[in-house]
């Protein structure tokens, strides 16, 4: 289905509903009680360090007993959004990390999600242990930055490597349809990678400029200035949308071209299809 990848956006809206209720009833138990801020700290900690815990313990069994329930469930999910809401409540103590450690916990976050690429396969011991290599990787990154940025992580730190995170809400909501339904009438080779390498990022930049981005910033005083100033004359369109918008129609434009000098377009046929066996009488 080119529309899968949608499942896990289920199971963060469903932790996304949890969290919430979670923390309200920590404080109103709190204020109830005349906790200090510490202490509501510390009580919101444990109890998302238990979910984490125990989801992360239910992940490890499923994923023995039932690898494929284990990746769709959100009982063995949980954990992994959980660290990021542990990370929330520690963002004090690593607003206090010296600059010197800040630059090597990011580095080793950026080995720990470069390892995973490499290490799981998804056949075999994933969600758990294995979805641990880029949890761990992506809370040491966090971690890293909060209060302010490491040194030395030009890796991150970039131009080219701060829009392509800008771009990444967008690129994980059209990857895998133009995987899939480019699939349908190419084969897998070069120009089949190149047409969805090129397709992916010029929808992804086109969602990102505008659709994401217009959404949201939008308001009814910001539509109704824009409509006065376009009466007026006044309306212009800003440098980097208009390169946003180039950018965009070049690189699906490439996709096409790809797609086209590919030895199979538009006459795609399933080798398994195919018959080639001759049968003498």
């Amino acid at each position: 289905s080119p529309l899968l990848h949608y499942w896990p956006l289920s199971i963060e809206e469903q932790f996304l509903l949890v969290w919430p209720v979670l923390i309200v009833a920590i404080t109103l138990i709190a204020v109830r009680g005349a906790w200090s801020h510490a202490r509501w700290l510390t009580t919101t900690a444990v109890v998302m360090g238990v979910v984490v815990a125990a989801s992360l313990g239910w992940a490890l069994h499923e994923t023995s007993s039932s690898p494929e329930w284990a990746y769709l469930s959100t009982a063995t999910r949980a954990w992994e959004l959980g660290v990021g809401a542990l990370l929330a409540t520690a963002v004090g103590t690593f607003a206090r990390i010296p600059d010197l450690v800040r630059p090597v916990l990011s580095w080793a976050g950026v080995a720990l999600v470069v390892a995973a690429m490499f290490l799981i396969d998804g056949s075999v011991g994933f969600p758990a242990p294995w979805a641990l290599l880029p949890v761990a990787g992506t809370a040491l990154v966090v971690a890293a930055g909060v209060g302010r940025e490491p040194g030395f992580q030009g890796l991150l730190r970039n131009r080219a490597s701060t829009y392509l995170g800008d771009l990444s809400y967008a690129l994980y909501l059209v990857h895998w349809p133009v995987i899939v339904l480019l699939a349908v009438v190419m084969a897998p080779n070069v120009h089949f990678y190149a047409s969805v390498l090129t397709l992916t990022l010029g929808l992804a930049v086109a969602c990102h400029h505008f659709v994401e981005n217009p959404l949201r910033y939008a308001s009814f005083d910001a539509l109704r200035q824009a409509r006065e100033d376009m009466r007026h004359g006044l309306f212009h369109v800003e440098l980097s949308t208009k390169i946003a918008g180039v950018a965009a129609l070049v690189l699906i434009t490439l996709s096409v071209i790809s797609f086209a000098m590919g030895p199979d377009a538009l006459h795609h046929t399933d080798p398994a299809q195919t018959d080639t066996t001759s049968v003498s009488p």
